[in-house]
């Protein structure tokens, strides 16, 4: 290294550390840095919290309702991903960036698509499920009933909260008992 350094500035004058293949293949970073940042952003700030939002939102649709608000919902889903497909492309076309620049936002549009789409395949089912599993606001509750299960849920929560603490103080040669009461 220190031999190719010395030989450098005896032939040319100068050091050359190799940079003109790295501005060669990247050229001017700013729009693929930009168009990197802009992806990124899109993703944590409309996929996800438009997701949540849908996810604890539709429970406050009648059962009709829903179907209509999941469709519409799943219609918006798969607009979006034609414009994360669409907007890069297009501003690589208007931008033509140099191959490593270009290859390096494809591909992390690439990622970021995949990674979007597993997030809402994995967490879609479990949203669907969740009004058979806790019951829904519609579905014949009056307020006096939610109030009572979710304070028989707490009941049974903090019950299995203190079984846990029970298994772990035993387990770790702890012998005396806990107040039940204190705890919950």
């Amino acid at each position: 290294m220190i031999n190719t350094l010395i030989m450098d500035l005896l032939r040319t004058g100068s050091v050359d550390l190799g940079f003109a293949s790295f501005t060669l293949a990247f050229g001017d970073p700013q729009v693929a840095l930009g168009l990197l940042a802009g992806m990124h952003f899109v993703t944590l700030v409309l996929v996800y919290p438009a997701f949540y939002f849908w996810a604890t939102q539709r429970l406050n649709f009648k059962p009709e309702q829903r179907k209509l608000v999941d469709r519409t919902c799943l219609t918006l889903f798969g607009l979006f991903v034609l414009l994360f497909i669409y907007v890069p492309a297009a501003i690589l076309w208007k931008h033509p960036l140099a191959i490593a620049a270009g290859a390096a936002v494809t591909m992390e549009q690439c990622r970021l698509l995949m990674k979007m789409y597993a997030f809402v395949r994995s967490n879609v089912p479990r949203a669907l499920q969740f009004p058979a599993i806790g019951g829904s606001r519609h579905e014949g509750y009056t307020d006096v009933d939610s109030a009572a299960a979710a304070e028989h849920h707490e009941q049974e929560f903090a019950a299995a909260g203190v079984a846990v603490i029970e298994h772990l103080r035993r387990r770790n040669g702890v012998t005396k008992p806990i107040d039940r009461k204190s705890v919950v």
